[in-house]
């Protein structure tokens, strides 16, 4: 045996024994403490993937961010795109210092300096509100609530910054936005896990429920049972419909099969209950129309036709739907539904503009510095008529659903001034990267990609603006759909140099190429 043979012995006996102790370790505290080994075990993951936790974290977040997996046997059952938020800032840390990010990082920050300015000074603001109105986790044992929602809003602001660092190709940023469709079906099958009972509770162990669905299963007893998933998942297979397939479709041999998937998507979110989804669907079906100029003449006709053909159906029969359907239809003039639905709708809407009015009469009291999120402690009375207590507690715990005036309550006119500025720049780029495909045509599934998420930015923003706005989500409801927009911006903006290069490179040895020769290949 050569010395260096002997050599290579010993260090393999090192490792052996490294390995054997590591077993010996491993193996004992599974018996004496698993939560503390669960911990130690995800400490040395997180140390090994550091170098990679940037991208890690964006790839986890699209793919998981509209999913009910979370991650089990934690305490407050964090969702697994929560996770992957939080590797963020860990991941910029290291982009910077290992100067792992792309060429154009630099050109990107000075070309969104004002969105990731807007981004910063909100982060800012959550930071001085945790400092001085406090920060607690209930399920870590804490007597105060709203820390998770401190670690949501400020892990998603690292989103923006990571799509101006990490350049994504254009179809893996297509495969990661279609899982993320397809994944949303996970909420569907832990809302029915809840209405089917407890044989079908295992399912929680590994899938979380959508935001409010105890309160709509305890509503069922009395018969009105809504189901939150099923307006998620259709909100996602009209994205899915949208990018898969242009929509002059709708107005060519294929219009009758797609409008058939059409009314069958929008059929299928009826159950949830929400009257938003109707709005979702004409904000999100207007502006791709418009960027893929389908809005002529004929084509208007077409559509005011089948409008009218398709309202006189929901009204003749809006009335032997399911009461969740009957109250998402409640939203329509005149119809005639059953009782309970409409009333509950009616209170519904009634409540968030008595919420909304008390919200204003609160602005004066937190205007520059804010309330901050969570339940309030000191509780604010209402002596207005509030039998179930719904008000009382939505105005302690900061919901108005509004979004300005959740912002002016909860964060005072820094935040506010942060976050609408923020809205307002990636809604300029949602604009731009729109006009792009109205001027370059939507031909390929990324610019109908972009053309979605685009639209859907536009739309969040009016819903959250107008409709229905909850400022405790604001930045994980937009930090990485802005993340999306501008990635989509950099691809096209990209695009005309993909296209010029290999002429370039190949101008000395043969004659150019056309340049149809450099365009993506079609869908």
């Amino acid at each position: 045996m050569t010395a260096i043979e002997a050599r290579l012995q010993v260090e393999k006996g090192f490792l052996w024994i490294i390995v054997l102790v590591a077993a010996v370790v491993f193996g004992f505290y599974m018996a004496v403490d698993s939560p503390l080994l669960i911990l130690a075990v995800a400490g040395l993951v997180w140390v090994a993937t550091l170098p990679y936790h940037a991208r890690i974290s964006a790839v986890m977040a699209i793919t998981t961010y509209g999913s009910a997996f979370m991650l089990p046997m934690i305490a407050g059952r964090p969702f697994l795109w929560e996770i992957a938020a939080l590797l963020g800032w860990s991941g910029l840390f290291m982009l910077v210092a290992l100067r792992r990010y792309d060429v154009e990082f630099s050109a990107n920050m000075r070309r969104h300096a004002w969105i990731i300015l807007a981004t910063l000074g909100y982060t800012a603001v959550l930071a001085y509100l945790m400092r001085t109105h406090g920060f607690g986790i209930r399920a870590l044992g804490n007597d105060r609530m709203g820390g998770r929602v401190y670690i949501q809003q400020v892990a998603c602001a690292t989103f923006p910054i990571i799509f101006c660092a990490i350049r994504f190709p254009e179809q893996s940023l297509l495969r990661l936005y279609l899982a993320h469709l397809i994944l949303s079906f996970t909420f569907m099958i832990s809302d029915l896990a809840l209405a089917g009972g407890s044989e079908l509770w295992w399912v929680f162990y590994f899938l979380d429920l959508t935001t409010d669905a105890i309160s709509f299963e305890m509503g069922s007893t009395t018969g009105f049972r809504r189901f939150q998933s099923f307006t998620m998942v259709s909100v996602a297979l009209f994205q899915l419909l949208l990018i898969l397939q242009p929509m002059r479709n709708f107005f060519n041999q294929r219009a009758l099969l797609m409008v058939g998937f059409l009314v069958a998507i929008l059929a299928l979110g009826l159950p949830g209950g929400h009257r938003g989804v109707l709005v979702m669907f004409i904000g999100i079906g207007f502006l791709c129309g418009w960027a893929q100029r389908i809005f002529t003449v004929p084509r208007v006709m077409m559509i005011v036709v089948a409008f009218a053909l398709l309202l006189p159906t929901a009204y003749l029969f809006g009335r032997y739907l399911p009461l969740a359907a009957q109250r998402t239809l409640a939203v329509l003039p005149g119809i005639d539904l059953d009782p309970i639905a409409a009333e509950d709708a009616r209170a519904t809407l009634d409540g968030r503009i008595t919420m909304r009015s008390v919200g204003m009469d609160l602005i004066p009291s937190y205007l520059w510095s804010g309330r901050g999120f969570g339940p309030s402690s000191e509780a604010v009375p209402y002596y207005g008529w509030d039998p179930y207590g719904m008000i009382t507690e939505d105005v302690n715990n900061g919901r108005f659903y509004n979004g300005p005036i959740g912002l002016m309550v909860n964060t005072g006119i820094p935040g506010t001034v942060c976050l609408l500025g923020f809205l307002f720049f990636v809604s300029l780029l949602a604009v731009r990267v729109l006009r792009h495909i109205r001027r370059n045509g939507a031909e390929d599934r990324f610019s109908r990609l972009a053309c979605v998420v685009s639209a859907l930015w536009l739309t969040n923003t009016f819903v959250f603006l107008f409709v229905h706005g909850d400022a405790e989500f604001a930045m994980n409801t937009f930090g990485l759909l802005a993340g999306l927009v501008i990635a989509c911006d950099w691809s096209f903006r990209r695009r005309p140099v993909a296209v010029l290069q290999p002429a370039r490179t190949q101008e000395v040895f043969a004659p150019a190429l056309s340049p149809m020769a450099g365009l993506p290949g079609r869908a």
